[in-house]
């Protein structure tokens, strides 16, 4: 069996448990099976993103790529416990910092004496300014659908910490 047939009937294994159990596989399972399956879409969506060590990058092959994105979309995005995936998440959080920008007529800041939630949305904010300059370390951070909305509405989010609305 080749390489790519091997991969195609994983990705059809992983396809199956996400159907079936209505979730990611998870690493933290007793069950050898879903962990084995958690390590392999683990291993191929940091490979995908550029953002595994070069040696344990695994080769992508379209077929697989496509077999996965017909059937199940977010599979590149990840999911948290309980928050749903990834790219919702960061979604929230984006739209949590739109607000207080709104409302504050700045940027939060995680200096002393700050409250938490807006330290935390201050953490977040430059998670996904790193990401934006490439840091590869926080890519995942950055999904397409949060860069669009912070773009469309904050579009100076990427050029200063200390920028205060009028």
């Amino acid at each position: 069996m080749s390489l790519e047939a091997k991969s195609l009937e994983r990705a059809q294994t992983f396809i199956d448990f996400y159907k079936e159990h209505k979730r990611f596989p998870s690493v933290k399972t007793n069950d050898p099976h879903e962990h084995k399956l958690a390590v392999w879409i683990v291993q191929i969506r940091r490979s995908k993103r550029g953002t595994s060590d070069p040696a344990r990058n695994m080769t992508i092959y379209a077929s697989v790529q496509k077999l996965l994105d017909e059937h199940v979309p977010d599979w590149l995005d990840g999911a948290g416990q309980q928050l749903g995936n990834r790219r919702r998440h960061c979604e929230m959080k984006a739209n949590k910092i739109i607000s207080f920008i709104q409302e504050h007529k700045r940027f939060p800041v995680a200096t002393v004496g700050t409250p938490n939630e807006e330290r935390v949305l201050a953490h977040f904010l430059n998670r996904l300014r790193m990401a934006k300059r490439g840091s590869s370390k926080f890519v995942c951070f950055l999904h397409p659908s949060v860069q669009k909305m912070l773009d469309e509405t904050v579009p100076f989010w990427t050029n200063s910490k200390h920028f205060k609305m009028n």
